[in-house]
């Protein structure tokens, strides 16, 4: 982990397998638990067609952090 002054990052959040709902607050929940990473706000869920896809309707979302960790830092 590389830390640097705190930048502001967006995260896009999608599933549309098993409990959407509950894998995505589980996502919101260890995004928020990153080191040097601070929750600042949430988008509220929208529902999407898969595009170019079979299955169901994904649920999405946006998370805003404020975060030291560099952007492969933070995707990983």
């Amino acid at each position: 982990m590389i830390l640097r002054d705190p930048v502001t990052a967006y995260v896009a959040l999608g599933a549309n397998l098993g409990d959407a709902q509950a894998t995505l607050r589980w996502a919101v929940g260890e995004i928020a638990r990153l080191p040097g990473t601070q929750l600042v706000r949430q988008s509220a869920w929208y529902q999407s067609a898969p595009v170019d896809a079979q299955g169901p309707d994904f649920l999405n979302a946006v998370v805003q952090v404020s975060t030291v960790l560099t952007a492969p830092a933070l995707l990983e």
